[in-house]
């Protein structure tokens, strides 16, 4: 029974190549749409497609280029204000000099180190890369950030937090 159906699927398979490698239907020539000009950086198509999907005779279908004024781009991208965070103020950095030379500025939120059910916002210099594992201890106030090479340890303790750069 097996040999059967193995045969009607390459039958099946051949006939369905075998009918899709057949002439595909061509589009009548009065029909194709104008070619249209190379695109221009600084101005617009000439040639806009009318947008009612009723089809036009060919006299209707393209009608004469019409100027359009070229598009004016900002030098500066505008700048839009930013919601400051209030970041903790007591905050002590140990080994600056072995954080990633081109780290991002980035705010984590770590365990408040006076109250242990709020948090605070402290900014810390995360390498660009993608973070490989994040580990905590079992009260939240001791996080490491693991980047394979270099290592950021937060410890928030006795009212300081501690933002310690491993390489």
């Amino acid at each position: 029974m097996s040999r059967y159906s193995t045969i009607l699927a390459i039958l099946l398979v051949t006939a369905c190549v075998c009918h899709s490698s057949a002439q595909e239907p061509t589009v009548a020539p009065e029909f194709m749409p104008p070619l249209l000009p190379s695109p221009s950086a600084t101005t617009a198509p000439d040639y806009v497609p009318p947008a009612s999907p009723v089809p036009l005779s060919t006299h209707e279908a393209y009608s004469a280029p019409q100027s359009v004024p070229p598009v004016v781009i900002d030098e500066y991208p505008q700048v839009y204000p930013v919601e400051t965070v209030a970041l903790y103020d007591r905050v002590r950095i140990r080994d600056p000099h072995k954080a990633h030379p081109y780290g991002v500025p980035t705010v984590i939120s770590v365990a408040d180190p006076r109250n242990r059910s709020c948090t605070v916002n402290v900014e810390v210099c995360m390498p660009p890369c993608a973070c490989e594992r994040v580990t905590h201890n079992l009260r939240g106030n001791r996080v490491r950030y693991d980047f394979g090479k270099y290592e950021i340890e937060v410890i928030s303790r006795l009212g300081v937090v501690i933002i310690d750069y491993d390489t």
